[in-house]
């Protein structure tokens, strides 16, 4: 570390101060990490070469680049060298969304950091998809397009014995029908009848699954997550049916729940119960994570106090009815 600092030094400060910047960094050294060393090097160069700092900025910012594909199984990868100041942006939008949630009994997070990070940067997709700043595209706010037969959808299968996976993509990508129930449970469905080419012969009006007032009743009640043991969790709160919308569920307190978006996820996948008992969700385990399927009750996670420092970073997300998500549901659970 102190060879590299002298070594990005101007070649008047190498030759005439390279000892006293030795000196310096060395005692340096024994009190603080690499990283902060690093740091302290950095800005001994500034004080020699202030143009050379900006060029070095300036190159960084040239050599920016992101590039994503969809690998062949489907999934997304992404690749980026990001300049200093886009990637602290980053930096402090991902520190409280990736953080960990506990899990329901008070273990510690099963989640690698990898995955961790995968899920706040969903989270933060979600928080940049629910905005009204996003730029619109062909008069829409950018969105997810599932889509999907109605039977599909309701029997929830995974797979068709002749067609595959039942749903679609806008990216024209497969997706199973029981992560499309996933999805429905708090969106927008758009009826439409198709004639045998798949081309449309009637399209309905759109239905939101999850409308503002219920909404805003269900963070009164639940917080932004009622699962088992989870605190103030990052990204924007989904409002689960307990029986789903697609099977009859009617749209009703009694019958839904918020969760965030890691526990709905549980939720939906690890095939968690949940049943209203005096007014409050009782989560049921399944098999495989409490043998004895003992209920947990619900709790009631608070707004996590990142949001605060997020409304500067990100423009506040709207619902249909042109009131912000973040007064909303401050209001609703204060």
């Amino acid at each position: 570390m102190i060879v590299a600092g002298v070594h990005r030094l101007p070649e008047y400060a190498r030759c005439h101060r390279v000892g006293e910047v030795e000196a310096t960094l060395a005692g340096y050294a024994r009190q603080v990490p690499p990283r902060e060393l690093e740091t302290i090097a950095e800005r001994i160069r500034y004080l020699f070469d202030q143009d050379g700092a900006y060029q070095d900025e300036e190159g960084q910012h040239e050599a920016r680049e992101l590039h994503y594909a969809t690998a062949r199984d489907g999934m997304m990868v992404i690749k980026a060298r990001l300049d200093r100041e886009t990637g602290a942006k980053f930096a402090a939008l991902m520190e409280p969304l990736a953080a960990p949630c506990p899990e329901f009994d008070g273990e510690k997070d099963s989640r690698s950091v990898g995955q961790r990070n995968a899920d706040g940067f969903a989270a933060l997709l979600d928080l940049a998809i629910d905005s009204d700043g996003v730029p619109r595209a062909g008069g829409q706010r950018p969105h997810l397009t599932i889509t999907i037969d109605f039977e599909d959808l309701k029997r929830g299968l995974g797979f068709l014995d002749e067609h595959g996976m039942p749903g679609t993509l806008n990216t024209e990508r497969a997706i199973t029908a029981e992560n499309a129930r996933h999805i429905a449970c708090d969106s927008e469905v758009l009826p439409m009848v198709l004639d045998g080419d798949g081309l449309p012969l009637d399209v309905g009006r759109a239905k939101l699954t999850a409308p503002p007032h219920i909404r805003a009743a269900l963070l009164q009640r639940d917080g932004v997550c009622s699962f088992p043991g989870c605190d103030r969790p990052p990204g924007t709160p989904d409002a689960h049916h307990l029986v789903s919308w697609i099977d009859g569920g009617p749209t009703e307190l009694a019958n839904m729940t918020m969760l965030c978006g890691h526990h709905h996820r549980a939720v939906h996948s690890q095939r968690w119960e949940i049943e209203m008992r005096d007014g409050r969700p009782v989560f049921v385990p399944p098999a495989t994570v409490d043998v004895n399927r003992r209920p947990r009750p619900g709790g009631k996670a608070l707004p996590a106090q990142h949001r605060e420092h997020l409304r500067d970073l990100i423009p506040t997300p709207r619902d249909p009815a042109g009131e912000t998500c973040w007064a909303r549901s401050e209001a609703a659970v204060s």
